[in-house]
């Protein structure tokens, strides 16, 4: 099944190979990070009703590869604080990203 989903989506071509479109996966998380000056003020600690948390927390992005299973680049960013980022905000930069990097592998 997967394998006619990824044909149909490659135009017919499973091997996903120079011409064709690419199909990914894309996985959203947020992540905490060990509690160090540095890293809180990059990544401010989300708070609640009893006040802010101890951990820094990252939002991030993954792309996999559907027919590989590889993951690309990943993106991420704070996700709180006056620098946070959307995750449609990190889709942006990812295909942003995918553009740049599929040119530069062109031969």
């Amino acid at each position: 099944m997967l394998r006619s989903c990824i044909g149909t989506v490659n135009g017919g071509n499973e091997g996903g190979t120079t011409g064709t479109a690419a199909s990914v996966f894309l996985d959203g998380t947020s992540l905490r990070t060990p509690h160090r000056k540095e890293i809180a003020a990059q990544y401010p600690p989300t708070s609640n009703q009893h006040g802010p948390s101890h951990w820094p927390v990252i939002r991030m992005l993954v792309a996999h590869d559907l027919y590989t299973g590889l993951a690309l680049h990943p993106e991420w960013g704070p996700m709180n604080g006056e620098q946070a980022v959307s995750e449609q905000g990190l889709l942006e930069s990812a295909f942003q990203h995918q553009q740049q990097t599929a040119t530069d592998h062109i031969a």
